[in-house]
């Protein structure tokens, strides 16, 4: 036994015997004690000198499936580039895969090295090795030492060491933080590996409901359109925007000074036309050329006639009224003071608030098969926690140019709840259902598309 045992005397052996065991209690208790890898990497390479004499005492860990020096006797700071400290990591290397055949603690076989590392190892003088690894039962290979002197190894010193290594273990294993190692069978592993990929492959298949999002808008259902009666401009609105009319409100009027002007005209040319046709009357009874000329002024007075009542139908039509009860819908009254129209041109719509519908943009990359009664899910900007219900029935098959300048289908849909409707002009997003497809189809539409696309296929 080369412990630092004294022989001398059966008491001396005793005494001896038992600091061996109090030393190697205080070796496990400063051991468990370790508060970093690196604390405790440094106790068992100097510290264990108390209890089993050595050379050299070298700590290693295991990162990955590689063997790496973790500290070295004697030594504060490892210079991993340091000849010596290079030479046993390669021996770590070579010799680490190999020994876990071999009990934990063993004499260090040299024959399972390259004969250059043997060769160098006999240069250097190691002398004769130690090889005690550290096998947590539930974490596995965690590290080891290596014990170095001239002298060989005792079963004494293997049976300490023994005892000694597996304080060591527990202590690096609570230390290292690694998970639980789940050990599987290359059979099992290629059975998981199957069942995997089949239940991959299967759920591709799962059918599922098509679907695409699409900025939506709430609008009115059938809006009477207000255009302009006759080309002019815009004198007044007398409506603000979503204001509810009532029917016979006025709406706008057009500058009417113009048709004022020629009414005015027109009633004065129809008093002198009928002053003419009155004196012609009175001189008819005694000029027989007056006579003749009745003819011709009744015509005249008839045309002046119809040119006032003309002009008094054009000033009246200058003042637009509402034809239905409902909101006023345009964008702002200063966008049409003063604005020159043409007749028949757009001016406002009134919308009904209790028939509203929803009016949906579908960009053509986005376009899917679209079936009257579709389910359409709304999630407004305003309130987009509680979607709410629509069923799809219309869409446009041709595409047009929204706002910004893209091309879109038109879509329409009805809300469920004719009790509930949003209000008119609130915006946000719509998501259509379309037909059931299988789940690769719908992960791999688009993409499949933009290849194609690309490609040109």
């Amino acid at each position: 036994m080369n412990a630092k045992v004294p022989s001398t005397s059966t008491g001396d052996a005793l005494n001896a015997q038992l600091l061996v065991l109090s030393t190697l209690i205080q070796l496990e208790k400063q051991a468990r004690k370790a508060e970093t890898l690196t604390e405790l990497g440094f106790l068992i390479a100097n510290d264990t000198h108390r209890l089993l004499s050595y050379k050299l005492a070298v700590v290693w860990q295991i990162r990955g499936k590689k063997a790496e020096l973790h500290a070295v006797s004697g030594v504060s700071v490892l210079d991993r580039n340091a000849p010596m400290l290079r030479y046993l990591q390669q021996v770590l290397q070579q010799y680490s895969p190999v020994q876990t055949q071999l009990p934990p603690i063993h004499n260090l076989d040299l024959t399972q090295i390259s004969d250059n590392l043997r060769e160098e190892w006999q240069a250097q003088g190691f002398g004769q090795g130690l090889w005690c690894r550290l096998q947590h039962p539930r974490l596995g290979y965690l590290g080891g030492v290596l014990l170095l002197r001239q002298t060989p190894w005792q079963d004494s010193d293997i049976t300490l060491m023994s005892t000694l290594n597996d304080a060591y273990t527990h202590a690096w294993g609570s230390l290292s933080g690694k998970p639980p190692r789940v050990w599987l069978s290359k059979a099992r592993k290629k059975l998981l590996l199957s069942l995997v990929f089949i239940t991959v492959i299967a759920a591709l298949f799962v059918p599922v409901h098509e679907s695409v999002l699409a900025p939506a808008e709430v609008v009115a259902q059938q809006p009477w359109v207000v255009s302009a009666p006759l080309d002019g401009v815009i004198k007044t609105v007398e409506v603000q925007p979503n204001q509810l009319v009532a029917i016979g409100q006025v709406l706008f009027k057009l500058d009417d000074t113009k048709e004022k002007n020629s009414y005015l005209v027109a009633t004065e040319s129809l008093a002198v036309a009928k002053a003419e046709l009155l004196s012609a009357r009175q001189k008819a009874f005694s000029d027989i050329q007056s006579k003749a000329e009745l003819a011709l002024l009744e015509t005249k007075v008839r045309q002046r006639q119809a040119e006032v009542n003309y002009l008094q139908e054009t000033r009246e039509r200058m003042t637009v009224t509402a034809e239905h009860a409902g909101i006023a819908v345009f964008t702002d009254v200063n966008d049409w003071l003063g604005k020159p129209v043409q007749v028949g041109e757009k001016v406002m719509t009134i919308a009904d608030p209790q028939h509203t519908e929803l009016l949906i943009w579908v960009s053509v990359h986005d376009a899917i098969p679209f079936q009257t009664d579709n389910r359409v899910v709304l999630f407004l900007d305003t309130d987009p926690v509680n979607p709410l219900e629509a069923s799809l029935y219309q869409a446009a098959y041709q595409a047009e140019p929204t706002v910004e300048q893209t091309l879109a289908f038109r879509v329409k849909a009805k809300f469920a709840d004719a009790q509930a409707l949003p209000r008119l002009g609130l915006k946000g997003t719509a998501k259509l259902y379309g037909q059931q497809v299988p789940l690769y189809y719908y992960l791999f539409r688009r993409p499949w598309a933009s290849v194609r696309q690309w490609l040109g296929m």
